[in-house]
């Protein structure tokens, strides 16, 4: 599997359509993904989640943990590029 991160700076205005570009950095990174179906472990992937976007976590009921999906990512390479 890959995921892609990238980040929009700027668009670049030209007299043709055709001609518009962006300014942009990406990474691409590449690698295997496997679905969470351990509890404990999907909470504590879940407390993770949440400490990083400033949440707390610990609470997670049962039958919303069983509806939820967690997938985990191991990256075995990565790419980036841009143009600045």
């Amino acid at each position: 599997m890959c995921v892609e991160f990238s980040i929009l700076f700027d668009i670049v205005r030209a007299e043709e359509n055709c001609k518009w570009g962006q300014k942009f950095e990406s990474v691409i990174g590449f690698g295997n993904a496997r679905l969470v179906e351990d509890a404990d472990e999907k909470r504590r992937a879940l407390d993770i989640i949440m400490d990083h976007y400033g949440g707390k976590g610990g609470d997670y009921p049962d039958k919303k943990l069983k509806l939820t999906a967690v997938i985990e990512v191991v990256l075995t390479g990565m790419t980036g590029k841009g143009s600045v």
